[in-house]
């Protein structure tokens, strides 16, 4: 198993990043690399890539406002799609949009709302918890989406409205949604071989769909990243591609062949 140097402080995301083979392609949950490999996607942009890469419906909104050239920061109704549909997935709720999640947290932090703002993940057993929060990021379905900061209607006075996005994204963000509003089935683990083995690794729990690493509380950040490291490496070699991030859960795709779940759950028996 080839080896990674990882920075003394800190950097152990960036540097796994940079150890992703070049992506040719893109489709469902499989990437196809310049090297004509074939990758299962575990990491999904983090939730962006929820429902596959280059949904069909996704590629039909992108290209139509593409048509339109709108590709700049101008207002335009696609925002009010995005917020409609924001507003059916997140009832009574007040919404901005902003470009990353960073310029979402710094103007949490300019309300005067301290503090790291919990990710609300679709499908996630914590989901409940975190709509009860004041404020919270929402994980949209969509790789390029933007950043939706999600509120208590009493505190969206605090924020003033942030500029336009570029409208083609806000569409296929907006339809993004929709998808996520009509397929609750996406949120089944159905590989009942990889439920054994995850649970029989006593390292790994499983929540709906998403994979976490169980850390033990005392482990040093060093270790952490050292120990992830080495299943990222593990992982990438067997055709499963899982987050540069040690603390980022890996997502069960919507598809795997009957091959491809046999290897998954035996990658979650080794130590």
């Amino acid at each position: 198993m080839n080896q990674i140097d990882l920075p003394p402080e800190g950097g152990a995301a960036r540097a796994l990043y940079a150890a992703i083979p070049r992506i040719r392609r893109a489709r469902g949950w499989r990437l196809y690399t310049d090297g004509a490999r074939r990758l299962v996607d575990l990491w999904q942009c983090g939730g962006g890539a929820l429902f596959g890469h280059k949904t069909p419906s996704a590629v039909r909104e992108l290209k139509s406002a593409a048509d339109r050239g709108l590709f700049a920061g101008y207002p335009s109704h696609y925002e009010d799609r995005l917020l409609r549909a924001l507003a059916r997935l997140f009832p009574a709720k007040a919404f901005r949009l902003y470009a990353s999640r960073a310029e979402a947290q710094a103007a949490a932090g300019l309300a005067g709302l301290a503090g790291p703002l919990p990710l609300w993940r679709p499908f996630s057993p914590a989901a409940r918890e975190i709509e009860k929060s004041a404020a919270f990021l929402g994980a949209l379905p969509f790789p390029a989406a933007p950043a939706a900061l999600v509120l208590e209607r009493a505190f969206a006075g605090r924020f003033p409205p942030p500029p336009p996005l570029p409208p083609f994204i806000l569409a296929a963000a907006s339809r993004a949604v929709c998808t996520l509003l009509a397929s609750p089935e996406r949120g089944a683990a159905r590989w009942p071989e990889i439920t054994r083995a995850v649970t029989a690794s006593g390292l790994w729990r499983l929540e709906g769909i998403y994979l976490w690493r169980d850390w033990k509380e005392a482990q040093a950040q060093a270790d952490k990243e050292k120990k992830h490291a080495e299943a990222f490496l593990r992982f990438l070699e067997a055709g499963f591609l899982i987050p540069p991030e040690s603390e980022s859960p890996l997502i069960l795709p919507g598809e795997l062949s009957p091959g491809e779940a046999r290897a998954l759950a035996a990658l979650f028996h080794e130590r």
